[in-house]
């Protein structure tokens, strides 16, 4: 029974800590990361390095997973089979139970952690990754999955941010109480401005008001008190 709740625990774990892993490492923003390089964190430039070849990271996380589940519900149902026999609907209620734990606690509970506190999981996600990515870096089975993944096409995780995503979010930071609505106006103003010619903005003659350089501002509004602009 020891080994059976040993293995049970350690498949979890493991499963567990790739998980939250995965949902912090994608949560992580470039924005995030550079504003902790420019206060001197060494662990942002691992982030940078791994969010420039994400391939490297998800691999490594993606692999130990799935041997996780996949030794550990082994290794569970061996174990199972020794302590109660197979003669009975135990080992199909232990394998119930492994699979609703894994489902809970190792993937829906840590990823949802890792989407929530990534800020506050920067450091402990860039440390671990660097232990993950080790073994299998210099062991060839990552340099193998990343041929396979060449072979396959292209990295697809490419994380750029278009002008629409940035004045979104200027919306959404508004929203939090981040931005004040004139800071939003002027900030999409920026954005749009490159967009924006000289005949969009001009006055048209049609509707301009003339006077003499020499006329003072105090005669020219006596002379224009119906002026609407």
């Amino acid at each position: 029974m020891g080994l059976l709740i040993l293995y049970a625990v350690l498949a979890i774990f493991f499963s567990f800590l790739c998980s939250i892993l995965e949902a912090a490492f994608l949560s992580i923003t470039p924005s995030f990361i550079q504003m902790k390089t420019e206060e001197g964190k060494t662990y942002a430039k691992t982030l940078m390095r791994y969010k420039k070849d994400v391939d490297k990271p998800l691999i490594a996380i993606l692999t130990i997973n799935t041997v996780a589940h996949t030794v550990g519900a082994i290794l569970v149902g061996v174990q199972a089979e020794k302590v109660f026999g197979d003669g009975g609907n135990m080992v199909g209620i232990v394998s119930a139970l492994m699979t609703l734990a894994i489902l809970v606690l190792s993937e829906i509970i840590p990823k949802t952690i890792g989407a929530t506190y990534w800020k506050s999981l920067g450091y402990f996600t860039a440390q671990t990754l660097k232990i993950f990515v080790f073994p299998l870096k210099y062991t060839g089975i990552l340099w193998l999955m990343m041929l396979t993944t060449k072979l396959i096409g292209k990295s697809a995780h490419v994380s750029t941010m278009s002008r629409e995503e940035f004045m979104a979010m200027t919306d959404v930071a508004e929203k939090q109480g981040v931005f004040e609505g004139k800071e939003t106006t002027v900030i999409k103003n920026m954005l749009i401005f490159e967009k924006v010619q000289a005949k969009d903005i001009m006055t048209p003659f049609s509707v301009a008001v003339t006077e003499d350089e020499e006329t003072s501002i105090e005669n020219f509004y006596k002379a224009h008190k119906n002026l609407r602009f």
